[in-house]
């Protein structure tokens, strides 16, 4: 009886390492999900940010997102998304807005899966849907 418990401890043991010690096959879907999240998390703070200026945070709604989008400030969104992306990561942010599609950021050139996030704002009189395209590879310079 002894025997028999050591040989199914054992064997439970065996298993359990083989398991452990395997790659999960969706690991990639799990990082891609958590990228695409962060991209929803960055958008949504950014959006809730009150810029320091009072009458700019009452023109712009408390939002430091609408006034960056508003004045065309895309080099601040740019080092936002860096300081907030994992370095590993690319992205590219375009906004529709006005029946025209602009991009506001570009970071590298897509491979492999890509996420999207998206975030609807309103900005100097008009409604900006945002997509922030993410995926992992090497990001590059504009």
């Amino acid at each position: 009886m002894l025997e028999v418990l050591m040989l199914a401890t054992l064997f439970t043991s065996a298993v359990n390492v083989a398991v452990i010690s395997l790659p999960a096959g969706d690991a990639n879907q799990v990082g891609d999900e958590t990228l695409r999240q962060q991209g929803m998390e960055l958008l949504a703070l950014l959006d809730s940010w009150t810029p320091t200026n009072t009458t700019v945070a009452q023109e712009y709604h408390n939002s430091t997102l609408a006034f960056w989008l508003a004045s065309g400030n895309n080099t601040a969104l740019q080092s936002y998304l860096d300081g907030g992306l994992p370095a590993a990561a690319s992205y590219h942010l375009t906004g529709t807005h006005g029946g025209s599609t602009e991009m506001l950021v570009d970071r590298g050139t897509p491979i492999g899966t890509v996420n999207i996030a998206f975030r609807l704002v309103w900005a100097d009189d008009e409604l900006w849907e945002l997509k922030l395209k993410t995926w992992y590879g090497s990001r590059e310079a504009t």
